[in-house]
């Protein structure tokens, strides 16, 4: 699938209330890209294709959107469809 951009929303259920959905992103480049809702607000992490996290969120955020602007400032170039 290269050159595809996926979006997985985790969990299923969850879809009901996209503000509160976590995503996991890849592309190309293989690396995943998952946002996800901590204990301190909406992260972001970078995932190796050999399962090592290579860069993530320093800190929460309070706003999905504003992690999702810091993660593609960091280089993630993966949209929501």
């Amino acid at each position: 699938m290269q050159g595809a951009t996926v979006w997985i929303a985790i969990p299923p259920d969850a879809m009901a209330d996209a503000a509160e959905t976590p995503a996991l992103c890849w592309r190309d480049t293989d690396d995943t890209w998952e946002i996800y809702l901590g204990r301190d607000g909406w992260r972001w992490r970078r995932i190796t294709p050999g399962g090592e996290l290579s860069e993530q969120s320093v800190a929460g955020h309070s706003r999905k959107r504003d992690c999702f602007a810091e993660a593609i400032a960091r280089g993630m170039r993966c949209a929501p469809i």
